[in-house]
C-alpha cells in the first residue's frame, strides 16, 4: 500500500508545490508527540527478597510446601538480603528521579502539541490564501473571455451581413461598443496618427491589413477557444488543488487522534471543513459556465465534441505498452545484430578493397547513411528527453503546447529510432555486400541509399491514418514554420526545433 505522503508528492501540480500543505513537516510533530507521550521505561528496582518467600511455595491447593535449595542458591540468598537495605535507598533517589522525567514529557508533550497546531494554522491559512488568489484570478480571466466572445459574435455577424469587406472603422465600433482597451496600434487619418488601446487579441486583428475579413475572424475564434480551454484546464487544477490539500489534513489529523488517544483533529477538521477552499463553489459554477459556453459557441451544440477539447483524454499506456516493448526490443536486437554483421563484412570487404574504392565508399557513400543515422541519433535523444521530463514530472505536452491525445510517449519515439536505424544498418550491410561483389554492378548499388530516403520521403508525407499521421504533419508544419519564419507565427516549438538543427553547425 502506498503511503499517502509518496501519493501526494506524485499528484502535485507542477508550478503549484509549495502551495500544497507540507505534509511531511506535519507528520514529523505528530511523530515527535507519539515519542513525547511515551516516556522512557522506569527503571525495575530490585526486588525486595523474602527468606520465607523464597523458602516456600504456594501450591494450588493453597498448602505451604518447602523447597528444597542448594549450597549456591542459599549463598545467592544471603547477598541479596545484605544489599536489601541499600537496594531501598536507591529506589526512592529512582521514584524522585522518574516524577522529575515525567514532569519534563509533560511539558515536552504539550510544546509539541502546541508547534503542531500551529503549523496547522499556518498551513491553512497559506492555502485558503493561494486557493482564493487563483479562484479571483480565473473568476477575471473568465470574465474577460466572456467579453471577447460577444465581441467575436457580434463580428461575425458583422462579416456575414456585410458584402464588402469589413473595415476597422466597423470593428473599432464593436470594440468600443464592449469597452474594449489594451494594445496600442496606429491608424493613419488624415496625416495623423491616433493611438488607439484595444485588447491582444484585437489588436493583432487590426493591425494585420486594412479590411478584417472570415479568415481573421476564424484566428481570432481558435484564440479565444483555446483561451477557454486554458481556463477550464485550470479551474480543473484548481478543484485538484482542493480536493488533495482537504484529503491532506484529515489524513494528519487522524493520525493525530490515534497518537493522542483524543478528538482535537476531529474538532479541527470541522474547522477544515467550513475553509474557503473547500466550501468556495465560485470555481465549480465558472466550470459549468465554460462548459455550456463552449458547447454552444465552439461545438454547435455537441457536447461530446466540447469536451473532446476541454478534457481531452490521454490514450491509456497499459493499452498498447507490451506490443511497444516487445517491437522495440526486436527493432534493438536486430539492429545490434545488423551491425555487427556490417563491422564484420567492412573488415573482411575492406582489405579486398583497393584504395580508390575505400576513398570512394568514405567520402561519397558512407556521408548519406550517415546522414539518416544522425536523424535517428536525434530521435533517440529526444526519447531520452521525455524519459526524464516524466521522471521530473515536467509538463513538456503544456510547454510545447502538444495535444494530449497525439503527443508521442519516449516508448513511441524509441520504437521509431530503432526502426530507422535497423533499416540504416541493414541498408549499409546491403550496399557493402553489393558494392563488394561482382555480380552486382556498381549502379544498382548507389541506388540503395536513394531508395532508402525516398522510402522515408513517402513514409513522412504519406496521407494515411498510419506511421503516426498526426506527428509527421506536425514536423512538417514545424519545418515549414522554421524555413518560411518570416511568414508563418512561431512558437516555443519552432524555437525548440530551430535550436536542435543550428546545434549541428
Amino acid at each position: 500500500m502506498v503511503k499517502f505522503s509518496k501519493e501526494l508528492e506524485a499528484q502535485l501540480i507542477p508550478g503549484w508545490e509549495n502551495a500544497f500543505v507540507n505534509y511531511r513537516r506535519l507528520k514529523k510533530h505528530v511523530k515527535q508527540i507519539k515519542f513525547s507521550s511515551n516516556p522512557k521505561p522506569k527503571k525495575h528496582s530490585s526486588p525486595s527478597f523474602d527468606l520465607a518467600g523464597i523458602l516456600f511455595m504456594s501450591s494450588e491447593n493453597h498448602v505451604t510446601v518447602p523447597v528444597r535449595i542448594n549450597f549456591d542458591c542459599m549463598q545467592v540468598i544471603k547477598r541479596r538480603i545484605i544489599s536489601h537495605g541499600e537496594t531501598e535507598e536507591e529506589e526512592e533517589e529512582d521514584e524522585e528521579e522518574n516524577s522529575n522525567r515525567d514532569l519534563i514529557h509533560l511539558f515536552t508533550l504539550e510544546d509539541e502539541v502546541q508547534l503542531f497546531f500551529q503549523g496547522l494554522d499556518d498551513e491553512l491559512q497559506k492555502v485558503n490564501k493561494f486557493y482564493d488568489a487563483k479562484e479571483a484570478e480565473f473568476i477575471e480571466r473568465g470574465d474577460l473571455l466572456n467579453t471577447h466572445l460577444q465581441i467575436l459574435i457580434h463580428l461575425k455577424t458583422l462579416v456575414e451581413k456585410n458584402t464588402r469587406p469589413t473595415d476597422r472603422s466597423d470593428v473599432l465600433g464593436v470594440l468600443e461598443k464592449n469597452g474594449v482597451t489594451g494594445v496600442t496600434y496606429w491608424v493613419k487619418k488624415r496625416d495623423k496618427k491616433i493611438a488607439l488601446r484595444t485588447e491582444t487579441i484585437w489588436g493583432e486583428l487590426l493591425n494585420d491589413g486594412e479590411f478584417i475579413n472570415r479568415k481573421k475572424i476564424q484566428c481570432a475564434e481558435k484564440m479565444i477557444r483555446n483561451s477557454y480551454v486554458e481556463l477550464y484546464k485550470g479551474l480543473s487544477l484548481l478543484r485538484t488543488y482542493s480536493c488533495l490539500n482537504s484529503k491532506a489534513f484529515k489524513k494528519i489529523l487522524k493520525k493525530y487522534d490515534k497518537v493522542s488517544h483524543g478528538e482535537a483533529g476531529k474538532k479541527y477538521v470541522s474547522e477544515v471543513r467550513r475553509s474557503s477552499f473547500v466550501t468556495s463553489d465560485k470555481a465549480v459554477r465558472l466550470m459549468d459556465q465554460v462548459e455550456a459556453l463552449f458547447t454552444h459557441h465552439f461545438a454547435n451544440g455537441d457536447r461530446k465534441k466540447a469536451f473532446k477539447f476541454l478534457r481531452p483524454q490521454r490514450r491509456r499506456a497499459a493499452d498498447h505498452s507490451h506490443i511497444l516493448t516487445f517491437f522495440v526490443g526486436l527493432f534493438t536486437g536486430s539492429f545490434i545484430a545488423l551491425f555487427f554483421a556490417y563491422a564484420l563484412l567492412a573488415h573482411i570487404r575492406g582489405m579486398l578493397f583497393s584504395p580508390r574504392q575505400i576513398r570512394y565508399y568514405t567520402e561519397i557513400v558512407y556521408p548519406i547513411f550517415s546522414m539518416m543515422a544522425l536523424f535517428s541519433l536525434h530521435l533517440f535523444v529526444y526519447g531520452c528527453n521525455i524519459l526524464m521530463w516524466k521522471k521530473t514530472r515536467i509538463n513538456h505536452s503544456y510547454i510545447f503546447e502538444f495535444d494530449l491525445n497525439t503527443a508521442l510517449r519516449y516508448g513511441d519515439v524509441f520504437l521509431i529510432c530503432t526502426c530507422l536505424m535497423s533499416s540504416i544498418v541493414g541498408a549499409m550491410a546491403l550496399h557493402l555486400f553489393f558494392v563488394s561483389t561482382a555480380t552486382f554492378s556498381p549502379h544498382m548499388a548507389d541506388l540503395i541509399p536513394a531508395i532508402l530516403l525516398l522510402v522515408y520521403v513517402l513514409i513522412l508525407i504519406c496521407p494515411f491514418n498510419i506511421f503516426y499521421r498526426s506527428t509527421r504533419f506536425y514536423f512538417l508544419r514545424l519545418m515549414r514554420n522554421i524555413i518560411f519564419s518570416p511568414l508563418y507565427k512561431v512558437s516555443m516549438v519552432d524555437f525548440f526545433m530551430a535550436d536542435q538543427l543550428t546545434s549541428q553547425v
